[in-house]
């Protein structure tokens, strides 16, 4: 019954992701192991292009499926010290543990090409839009969300299914 509790409070129900409460509890323990050790870590935001058109096209519940088929896709296919959060309603983000930028785009190309692959429930194709950062010395971490945020954003206004990096 604990441990049910625990999963209510730390993930999010739909998507098996953990939720932005445990996002911020998580990036506090990262910062904490950077300032002790100098271990650079990053992160990747993504969101799903056009998901309000999949959800008019579609329904809702189709929509909740893509939801939760993508996050275990990446779920699947993050590495062990990487963890999935549900940031709002159709944005993720990976906290990518003792990796710098250059590693962390490759992981986010690397999740790209493999969500472009993906048959997802009755969607021909579905892209995702992402953002990568790494941790900057002395950032908080509303700071650090702000940044991934703006690139992820840029990479939906150069045309979506991009990734942008800093």
């Amino acid at each position: 019954m604990e441990e049910r509790l625990r999963e209510l409070l730390e993930q999010d129900d739909l998507t098996k992701a953990y939720n932005r409460r445990e996002l911020y509890n998580v990036l506090n323990g990262l910062i904490e192991q950077y300032n002790k050790t100098g271990e650079r870590f990053s992160l990747i935001m993504y969101d799903i292009d056009h998901f309000k058109k999949i959800n008019d096209q579609h329904g809702h519940l189709i929509g909740d499926k893509i939801l939760k088929e993508l996050s275990q896709y990446i779920i699947d296919h993050k590495r062990s010290k990487d963890t999935l959060f549900r940031y709002g309603g159709e944005e993720f983000i990976i906290t990518l543990g003792d990796t710098k930028l250059d590693g962390a785009k490759q992981l986010a190309k690397r999740f790209k090409e493999g969500i472009s692959e993906v048959d997802f429930t009755d969607v021909s194709e579905m892209t995702v839009s992402m953002g990568v950062v790494e941790y900057h010395d002395n950032e908080r971490p509303d700071d650090l969300l702000k940044r991934v945020d703006e690139f992820m954003y840029k990479a939906k206004e150069a045309g979506r299914d991009q990734i942008k990096f800093e």
